[in-house]
């Protein structure tokens, strides 16, 4: 369901790193501030401005205006092969939000094969259509296996949408970072193996308990791997996984010295895409410096599976996605919500 989070995840990391090494000087003078949507207002945005309030089961609750959110993304296939005219498709979809008072992460997975409403569009961006599909059919549908940067724009609004609940809450994303699947291997490599325990048997890597180094090979079957070597096939295991993997490999990168890691960003860069800018990498390479990794917290939307068009998908629970909306974006404390200045 999440092939690649861990592959995503580094390579932004990376980033920061390569650019902290670049511009030294300039880290110093950057605040995450610049992530909010005020960063680049001159006026006080503490004093005077109206609170986004919304209601939810009788109770008030206040947009939180101290979150910077990033949309990660993962890609199935670097070849954009034909696979029932679609290519290659967004398989990963993660919100990452993080409230830059606090250094609290809460990251929201979005399955793959989730019912929802997905833009198409021509290739000169334009709208074709709205159609019902599953989620990972929002980057080919905004033509991605062309153009890396509108695909990416266009899962970030499909998944903004999608978590706006029809028009009840705003959730806008705007910042994404994605890399394709083929970049788990040497990205292992690159860091030097990632270290992580096995909570079940695995055939061909280690038994349950087990604390192993994972190479190229066996990074990217521990993370992709569901149906054989005696596993579940479980997409929740999978998803497991891949979580153990991600702390490893986010583990290993910030333990390395920061002159060695220009050298690993430059093996993966080939695999990864972006649009922010450099300043930006800087601000969420700081943010990421302040965070305890045992601390993040991560939730899975859910629901149940059915047939639609002929598709198996997962039709989401309604109510919980409502509650992992407001506890990722929402607080019921204006005083909370109301954003504040950050340390440097």
């Amino acid at each position: 369901m999440i092939k690649i989070l861990a592959g995503v995840l580094g390579v932004l990391v990376l980033a920061g790193g390569f650019v902290t090494y670049r511009a030294y000087a300039r880290l110093k003078e950057i605040n995450p501030d610049i992530l909010l949507q005020f960063g680049n207002n001159d006026e006080d945005p503490t004093n005077d401005v109206p609170l986004e309030e919304v209601q939810y089961n009788g109770e008030t609750y206040y947009r939180n205006q101290n979150i910077v959110t990033l949309m990660l993304i993962g890609t199935d296939a670097s070849d954009r092969s034909d696979r029932e005219g679609l290519g290659a498709r967004s398989d990963l979809m993660t919100v990452v939000a993080i409230d830059i008072k606090t250094n609290q992460v809460k990251m929201i997975l979005c399955p793959r094969d989730t019912y929802a409403e997905i833009r198409w569009l021509n290739k000169d961006g334009s709208v074709k259509d709205n159609v019902m599909n599953k989620l990972n059919a929002a980057f080919p549908y905004g033509c991605g296996n062309q153009d890396d940067e509108m695909g990416a724009e266009n899962v970030m609004y499909c998944v903004g949408r999608l978590l706006s609940c029809d028009g009840k809450y705003d959730i806008e994303l705007t910042k994404y970072g994605g890399i394709n699947m083929d970049g788990i291997g040497p990205l292992t490599t690159a860091v030097g193996g990632v270290d992580v325990t096995l909570e079940q048997n695995f055939p061909g890597i280690g038994k349950k308990g087990q604390t192993v180094t994972l190479n190229a090979s066996k990074a990217l079957t521990y993370c992709v791997e569901r149906k054989t070597n005696g596993l579940d096939g479980s997409d929740t295991s999978r998803g497991k996984r891949q979580m153990t993997y991600l702390l490893g490999l986010a583990k290993k990168i910030k333990s390395m010295e920061v002159t060695s890691v220009p050298g690993v960003y430059s093996k993966v860069n080939q695999y990864a895409f972006t649009n922010l800018n450099t300043d930006e990498i800087v601000a969420y390479a700081k943010l990421l410096s302040r965070v305890s990794l045992d601390d993040i917290q991560i939730t899975q939307l859910t629901g149940k599976g059915a047939m639609k068009d002929g598709r198996s998908v997962v039709v989401l629970d309604e109510e919980k996605l409502n509650e992992t909306v407001l506890d990722a974006f929402y607080t019921k404390d204006p005083n909370v919500a109301r954003p504040t200045a950050t340390p440097q």
